[in-house]
């Protein structure tokens, strides 16, 4: 059923088509986004870390949890920052910090987002105890594997990983060597492990052989029609 407060929200939307500067492309984007339901599409969701740095991290998790997500695609330092923050948030701060008092007092600035040293220490040692297992039985891992079996030990409902690995949405990261999680991977190599390491080149491999890249059918944004490439 239709409440009237639906009808008020859809309302404010379609107008924005004809709002101008970023309302506009914000219609356009629902218009993309309703299509590619209807389409049935195979959705692809890539955003970079500063996405799970602020509150949006949580509204990834939720369509996530909701179905509206297939694939993930998305960088080292959103997978370092969600795991953080099913400990320890962030804190607010402001764009004209000083950066020479900020690191005094071991507090790192994301835009205007603080976060303190003690984030990194502890996510060091989850890593350490969870690499352990991780590269038990297997030394060379791949990234859409690490952050299935990362998101397997965490318990955090508002957790973009925890939510992909419930809800069987591979997260793919090229770049996993990237951020601090490949820092801690290469710590943990030189000091424990030297057999240990990710193939990053099997995810082009594995993206074509579950069909992700040809199968099912991709809309075109430009055409407003289904395809069956990439």
């Amino acid at each position: 059923m239709v409440t009237d407060d639906q009808t008020l929200a859809r309302e404010m939307l379609e107008s924005y088509a004809t709002t101008g500067f970023q309302a506009t492309q914000l219609a356009e984007a629902i218009d993309i986004a309703e299509r590619m339901q209807e389409k049935d599409a195979t959705v692809y969701l890539t955003f970079t870390s500063n996405i799970i740095s602020s509150g949006l991290r949580e509204t990834v998790a939720y369509l996530i949890r909701e179905g509206y997500v297939d694939v993930l695609i998305t960088t080292s330092g959103s997978l370092t920052e969600d795991v953080i923050k099913t400990a320890k948030p962030f804190k607010m701060g402001n764009w004209d910090a000083d950066e020479a008092a900020l690191r005094e007092r071991g507090i790192n600035r994301l835009g205007n987002l603080f976060v303190p040293s003690d984030r990194y220490v502890w996510l060091e040692e989850y890593l350490y105890d969870f690499f352990d297992d991780f590269f038990a039985e297997e030394k060379i891992r791949t990234p859409t594997a690490f952050a299935r079996e990362l998101g397997e030990t965490l318990d955090d409902e508002d957790s973009v990983l925890k939510q992909a690995a419930d809800n069987g949405v591979p997260v793919y990261c090229p770049a996993l060597t990237d951020a601090e999680v490949g820092n801690f991977i290469y710590y943990y190599r030189q000091g424990y492990d030297s057999e240990v390491g990710i193939e990053t080149l099997t995810i082009l491999t594995h993206l074509s052989r579950t069909g992700y890249l040809l199968t099912r059918p991709v809309l075109s944004p430009l055409e407003g029609s289904s395809r069956n490439t990439m």
